[in-house]
């Protein structure tokens, strides 16, 4: 007879208690940005690939010359985030949908779309590339994660999310063995990524919609961006919350990113059109840089020195104020509009260059 740990026996009853709960509404949390730190986020080249939410594209940006160099059309349905293999062999876009529920194969040597790997749900949480390359893990508003194997294109395991269920956002171990999943109510799972075991009991967040996170460069520290709150970092080890980060009301943190070095932390604030950079180490506030219009992603150069700030057109800049609720279903539907892709430089925190990109620009995969 197998004896259970007390807190699995209450995994147990809260996961049957949660299996009815449906939860596919995560617009807001579904969210990522590009890190150099994080396998299939770099081009390899000194391109940028930016999809277009609204318009079911991907550009392909020179920065250097400020201008689209390509765009592949026929992505998918409302395309949410790019990855990109670790030789550079292929793209993988996560389509939100709701009415398509793929992942797209972009060849990046020719610009085109080469496959559409249909998924249980739509995979409107943020795609995974392993560290290895070989998988990548995808999250859907069915409550499961998928594993794509990168040499075939095809599915080769489905991972019930129960506990709880709605998965909005998952990190990997550095070893690509634990996969550390959000929930949308702000809770984080721990489970075995080939199992898909439940490795430890879950930790409340401080906050709610954890749209997207971080790996620390050592592995030791997982990071949590909740729409609702600010930035919970988990000591992964010892499998206990650290220190929350918390933002000011209505700032609602969608996206951030941490450096190539692992020191700083730059998060974009969807509801006040911001971007806080803060201490990784101490969660310690450096500086608000003031944005004209709403940031939703940024990916930074290999060297650190650059960050490109995906942003939403002037329309986000509403007459009664920033609020960011009511800038969602804008960004969702209107394709009329155009977005930006604002230059940094991250010594000085100063913008240095503004070009125009189609609608709703969201997590690309950066130079580097």
């Amino acid at each position: 007879m197998t004896v259970r740990k007390p807190w699995q026996a209450a995994v147990a009853r809260t996961a049957l208690a949660s299996a009815a709960v449906v939860t596919t509404v995560a617009l807001a949390a579904g969210t990522a940005a590009a890190n150099p730190t994080i396998s299939g986020s770099t081009t390899g080249n000194d391109l940028l690939y930016l999809p277009s939410w609204p318009t079911g594209s991907v550009q392909v940006i020179d920065p250097a010359k400020q201008e689209v160099v390509k765009t592949i059309t026929g992505v998918g349905d409302h395309p949410l985030v790019l990855k990109e293999k670790p030789d550079h062999s292929k793209l993988y876009a996560s389509n939100f949908g709701p009415l398509v529920w793929n992942i797209t194969v972009i060849d990046p040597h020719t610009n085109k779309v080469i496959k559409k790997v249909p998924t249980i749900g739509p995979p409107y949480a943020v795609s995974q590339m392993s560290y290895d390359g070989r998988y990548l893990f995808i999250p859907t508003a069915l409550s499961v994660v998928q594993v794509l194997d990168t040499t075939t294109d095809e599915i080769v395991r489905t991972l019930p999310i129960v506990l709880p269920p709605g998965p909005v956002h998952l990190e990997l171990s550095r070893d690509d063995s634990v996969m550390y999943v959000f929930a949308l109510g702000g809770i984080v799972s721990k489970y075995d990524t080939h199992t898909g075991a439940l490795l430890a009991p879950p930790l409340f967040l401080n906050g709610v919609g954890p749209g997207w996170g971080a790996m620390s460069v050592d592995g030791k520290h997982v990071y949590a961006v909740n729409a609702v709150s600010g930035v919970t970092i988990i000591d992964a080890e010892k499998w206990v919350i650290e220190r929350t980060m918390f933002e000011p009301v209505g700032s609602m943190p969608l996206s951030a990113t941490l450096t190539p070095d692992g020191n700083e932390m730059w998060i974009c604030n969807f509801g006040t059109n911001d971007i806080t950079v803060m201490d990784a180490h101490t969660g310690a506030i450096q500086r608000v840089i003031k944005t004209d219009v709403t940031p939703t992603y940024l990916g930074f150069s290999a060297d650190g020195k650059t960050a490109y700030v995906s942003s939403l057109g002037d329309f986000s800049n509403l007459p009664f104020g920033d609020v960011g609720l009511i800038k969602i279903p804008q960004m969702y539907l209107r394709a009329d509009t155009n977005g930006y892709l604002d230059t940094y430089d991250v010594a000085t925190r100063t913008r240095t260059a503004r070009m125009e990109t189609a609608a709703g620009p969201l997590g690309g995969v950066y130079p580097g």
